[in-house]
């Protein structure tokens, strides 16, 4: 009986500083455009003639696409090889964000958007897997390290499409922020499972109902096909694509039902968490520029808020780096503390609106923000098994998605009706308050487990 279990990671495996290179760098894209979008929501009000909840809507659906797709991208990558996988997602992603440039319908643009998101998809869900095969129980530290490139990223690319804006007009911006995305396919390129992982090229046989994500053991009675994640031979192939059932065994696979039953606990309270976490952190990231100049500030000051937020973020992810290095199990508590700092920053923002104060309120709200998006993956990797880890965080991706669907229309449509920003932080601040008490849940019921 043979043992093909990834707990043993193998440490002399070179590769994998190339993929910390490789998925710091397209964190740099990934966040950077994001927070150029943010960046990019007045002139498509000025120049689209649309509504800000149209325009929150179209900045944020490239990203909620990208989440909402996750499930599909981590299906395809059992089909493929994540490398495949990876490199055509950042040929979809960059051709659909060029090609914005010929358009100036909204609808039009949405939808463009939404096949970058798709492409988008199969980069983030890829690089997120390809790096806990590689670092296993480290894949926590790793990953707050390689989100260095999320906050260079957020602080290097706004300030470039405040300019772009300003020469070339927002088409202009889209053209050129698509060469920019272009760079994710020789990235794309180098992320391949390392060698201990098996191929996907054994020999079929028959399906085992208890293992949609992976084996870890031969069967007695024959050699299961594994696939790039570890998953074993599709029993569909012998299935008619007409059979109800057909479609139902493809829905569990896709949605990795299996996984998210086991590690139910973790479903039902920590994954309503990131959905609440990812609508406040949508919406500050799209709307605190125009926050800050529905204020008072002036246009040219506005994004420096934004920037301010990412440097606190940037410094959160270095101690969040230091401290999961030694100390993965803190994942939880460092979660439930960064909520904390976050909803504090966000009630604060009420109280003065001059430029210097709302830069320092950014600054802690980033801190708390980006550390508790970082402690979060860091604390899915920790509570669950490394079986169903691909599985469950294809799902919290596709959590995510929902947040930004839902935050980017909520908040512009709350602007519209109030006509006013400072309402619509204060609310932020109230979802804050429930994450930390479902954070708090989560922690009880953890030590809970641990002592019976």
């Amino acid at each position: 009986m043979k043992v093909y279990a990834m707990e043993g990671i193998h440490h002399e495996d070179q590769w994998r500083y190339i993929i910390i290179l490789s998925k710091t760098l397209y964190q740099f894209l990934h966040q950077g455009l994001f927070k150029s979008f943010g960046v990019m929501i007045p002139a498509m009000v000025a120049q689209l003639g649309c509504s800000y909840s149209v325009a929150g809507l179209i900045s944020s659906i490239h990203f909620t696409v990208t989440y909402i797709m996750c499930p599909v991208a981590q299906r395809l990558a059992g089909r493929f090889s994540k490398q495949t996988i990876a490199v055509a997602g950042g040929c979809i992603f960059s051709l659909s964000i060029s090609c914005v440039f010929f358009t100036q319908s909204p609808l039009i643009m949405g939808i463009l958007l939404s096949f970058a998101g798709c492409g988008n998809s199969m980069i983030f869900q890829t690089s997120y897997a390809v790096l806990q095969e590689h670092f296993g129980d480290q894949f926590g530290s790793m990953h707050a390290l390689t989100s260095i490139g999320l906050g260079v990223g957020a602080i290097i690319l706004p300030l470039l499409t405040y300019e772009l804006l300003g020469v070339y007009g927002l088409q202009g911006t889209f053209l050129i922020l698509g060469g920019l995305t272009a760079n994710t396919i020789p990235l794309c390129a180098t992320f391949r499972s390392p060698c201990h992982v098996p191929s996907n090229k054994i020999q079929k046989s028959r399906y085992n109902k208890h293992s949609l994500l992976r084996m870890e053991e031969e069967s007695e009675d024959g050699d299961f096909e594994w696939d790039n994640n570890g998953s074993v031979g599709d029993e569909n192939d012998g299935m008619s694509s007409c059979e109800p059932r057909y479609f139902l065994d493809i829905m569990i696979k896709t949605l990795a039902l299996e996984a998210l039953w086991k590690e139910r606990e973790f479903v039902f309270i920590m994954l309503p968490c990131q959905l609440l976490l990812d609508i406040i952190f949508a919406g500050w990231s799209l709307f605190v520029v125009s926050f800050a100049v529905s204020v008072g500030i002036p246009p040219d000051r506005a994004p420096y808020l934004l920037i301010v937020g990412v440097v606190g973020g940037l410094l959160t992810r270095l101690l969040i780096t230091m401290v999961l290095r030694t100390r993965p199990h803190w994942a939880t508590i460092l979660y439930g503390i960064f909520t904390l700092i976050l909803t504090t920053a966000v009630f604060l923002y009420y109280i003065s609106s001059t430029f210097y104060y709302l830069c320092a309120c950014s600054f802690i709200a980033g801190f708390g923000l980006y550390g508790a998006d970082i402690a979060f993956y860091a604390c899915l990797a920790a509570s669950v098994s490394e079986g169903n880890f691909p599985g469950v965080l294809a799902s919290s991706f596709f959590f995510t998605g929902i947040g930004m669907a839902s935050s980017g229309y909520i908040t512009g449509r709350l602007y519209d009706i109030t006509n006013s920003f400072e309402i619509v932080f204060q609310l932020f601040g109230g979802i804050g308050v429930l994450i930390f008490i479902l954070t708090l849940i989560f922690i009880y019921r953890q030590r809970t487990n641990s002592i019976y």
